[in-house]
């Protein structure tokens, strides 16, 4: 009976702290992309770590720059995209009113059908002022989620730098709440998780925007018009894990075959594919070394995302099965056996006793294998220690004094045993 009452009082647990997380999910959503921030940022802190710089220049260095890009990369391509919205508006009436006046002086199907669409003018209003009640509240839906995401990034940014400045105190903080056998496994998980997810991260985005890039660069060359609009959209639907490429490829194909004609088509076609097969079998290879999600994980993640965050969450589902599938291989993954702890020898008058055979060593033979512990200097070695961490300053300073603190704490417990 006391079994059942505990298994209840967990699954109810469970249940109040995902009401709880429902609830409160514009908070736990900040909080995940803190977090996703920091993991993607403790790469390049930790090399430029690795090279002497102190962890605080490092830390500006990485959140510097990568703020400075991102921001620098939206002011471009806003700017670029607003001239190449501006034409691709003009060329819609355009080739709208060449379809019309085709299909008016075509066959009697082509006449039908011209006589139900929309007049150039009404067409030419709907492009340039919108006046239609569902694209109007389409976007004032779509701007109104972009704000409140642009609202939450920078206080996301901010608590993402207070976690990586100080993430050994909160590592210990959380890892306080395990039980003292699952810590080492819990601190094994999240570093392998934070990593993985890390270099997952920092991987998509290089590879998306090098695949804007050269595509943007291959279009120009061959005359495609709006190269730029053509990258981004490349780049975003990049993101999208299994048919991402296809949103690219079938649209380029259309427009470019109405436009340029047959064979610039299939130069484009071409040129996308070999972009797209160079980000998954060369780049990727070469910035994320881990396994990749499994694709029945990742078309389920998919299904569930899309019905709960739509677009986005077609976006982030690769991110959370590679977050999944880390983290299932963690915890399948086999503990080491902890070594054993053998009896420390006993010395005698004529030598060294083994609790284990009974037999000696004497004092003036072979030295004994096993040596006992001497507390009283460890003791000695943890005063002198503390000594010396009275006169540093700094976060070292304090993640000194607490390690000598825990050891002080863990030397008294081994004076009582």
């Amino acid at each position: 009976m006391k079994r059942v009452a505990i298994n209840v009082a967990v699954v109810l647990a469970i249940i109040t702290a995902l009401v709880v997380a429902w609830q409160l999910l514009s908070i736990v959503l900040l909080f995940i992309i803190s977090l996703v921030i920091a993991a993607t940022a403790r790469g390049p802190i930790d090399k430029l770590m690795a090279y002497g710089l102190p962890r605080g220049p490092a830390l500006m260095v990485v959140y510097g720059v990568g703020v400075a890009a991102t921001i620098g990369l939206i002011y471009g391509l806003s700017v670029v995209l607003a001239g190449e919205f501006s034409v691709l508006g003009q060329d819609l009436v355009a080739a709208y009113n060449w379809l019309q006046a085709n299909w008016e002086n075509g066959q009697s199907a082509g006449s039908v059908v011209a006589q139900r669409l929309p007049t150039p003018e009404q067409f030419a209003a709907l492009i340039g002022t919108g006046e239609t009640a569902a694209i109007t509240q389409a976007l004032i839906g779509l701007a109104q989620g972009l704000g409140n995401f642009a609202g939450q990034l920078p206080l996301a940014l901010v608590v993402s730098i207070y976690w990586t400045a100080d993430a050994l105190r909160f590592e210990r903080l959380w890892l306080s709440l395990l039980p003292p056998e699952g810590r080492a496994k819990g601190r094994n998980i999240w570093r392998t998780l934070e990593g993985g997810v890390g270099a997952y991260i920092r991987s998509e985005a290089v590879q998306s925007l090098l695949a804007g890039v050269l595509i943007t660069g291959g279009y120009w060359l061959l005359g495609i018009a709006y190269p730029v609009l053509w990258g981004v959209i490349a780049g975003f639907t990049w993101l999208i894990p299994l048919v991402g490429g296809l949103f690219t490829i079938i649209p380029l194909a259309i427009f470019v075959w109405m436009t340029l004609g047959p064979v610039t088509a299939a130069l484009a076609v071409a040129y996308t594919v070999l972009i797209f097969v160079l980000m998954e079998f060369v780049v990727e290879r070469l910035l994320y070394t881990r396994d990749r999600y499994g694709r029945v994980l990742v078309l389920v993640i998919m299904i569930a995302m899309v019905d709960a965050f739509s677009l986005l969450g077609l976006l982030i589902a690769p991110l959370v099965a590679t977050t999944i599938q880390i983290f299932l291989n963690e915890m399948m993954r086999p503990t080491p056996p902890r070594p054993s702890v053998q009896p420390a020898a006993v010395p005698t008058a004529t030598g060294i006793q083994s609790p284990e055979t009974g037999s000696q060593t004497l004092a003036t033979g072979a030295q004994p294998t096993i040596e006992s512990i001497d507390i009283s200097e460890l003791q000695t070695r943890l005063e002198a220690v503390q000594t010396m961490t009275h006169n540093l300053e700094g976060g070292d300073a304090r993640r000194i004094a607490s390690m000598a603190e825990r050891l002080e704490d863990l030397l008294h417990e081994a004076q009582k045993v």
